[in-house]
């Protein structure tokens, strides 16, 4: 009994400390594949040589092949879109609904919002993960000024950080329609034990301005 109890705390322990790694990997999996499955299923994002560079870079070279299925989670879910910022080394597909499921492999939509690219306010939430580099983690490191790329299957449309603030869960005002094409992107602050939301706002940069 005493040698079964040993097996036992032994292989859990073993279990807890490789999960968080294993579990961190298979996410990276995940987003790889959506992001793929996007390129592949949109001509006009396709034919951008920037996020194709971006995606070989980051992705096929530096990624070994997997041939599982996306997660049963997030079938039914589309990937509508893409975001880039290369401040901080960031490319994640955009997935329709802020849902949990979603936001482990990428960014949501939230839904009532502007379309991505569109007239309005869009705004596009994601988790911060513990791990350096993932998700929504490094949002803290943007400045005014600092750029972000939408990538949709019709066009990419750039924006430029204008504001940066945190706000209460409760408070939607950020949500509003400002009169401008802006991008709002929302994550929670700080990581550990949340209070409060971090809100980054960008303004659309038009053509030849």
């Amino acid at each position: 009994m005493k040698k079964f109890m040993a097996i036992f705390l032994i292989s859990v322990g073993i279990i807890t400390i490789f999960y968080p790694k294993i579990a961190d990997q298979y996410s990276y999996y995940q987003k790889n594949k959506l992001i793929k499955e996007f390129r592949s299923s949109n001509a006009a994002v396709a034919s951008f040589s920037e996020v194709n560079r971006l995606l070989e870079i980051k992705y096929d070279e530096d990624m070994p092949e997997v041939e599982e299925e996306v997660n049963p989670e997030i079938i039914g879910s589309s990937v509508i879109g893409m975001i880039e910022i290369g401040k901080i080394d960031l490319l994640l597909p955009i997935l329709y609904g802020a849902t949990e499921a979603n936001l482990k492999f990428g960014a949501g939509f939230l839904e009532g919002t502007a379309p991505l690219g569109g007239t309005g306010n869009t705004a596009v939430a994601a988790h911060r993960s513990h791990a350096f580099g993932k998700l929504f983690n490094r949002l803290d490191e943007l400045t005014t000024g600092d750029q972000i790329a939408i990538y949709t299957n019709q066009e990419m449309t750039n924006y430029i950080v204008q504001d940066i603030k945190l706000v209460l869960p409760s408070d939607i005002s950020v949500l509003e329609d400002t009169g401008h094409d802006i991008i709002t992107l929302i994550t929670c602050h700080p990581m550990t034990n949340p209070t409060h939301r971090l809100i980054v706002h960008a303004k659309r940069i038009e053509e030849g301005a």
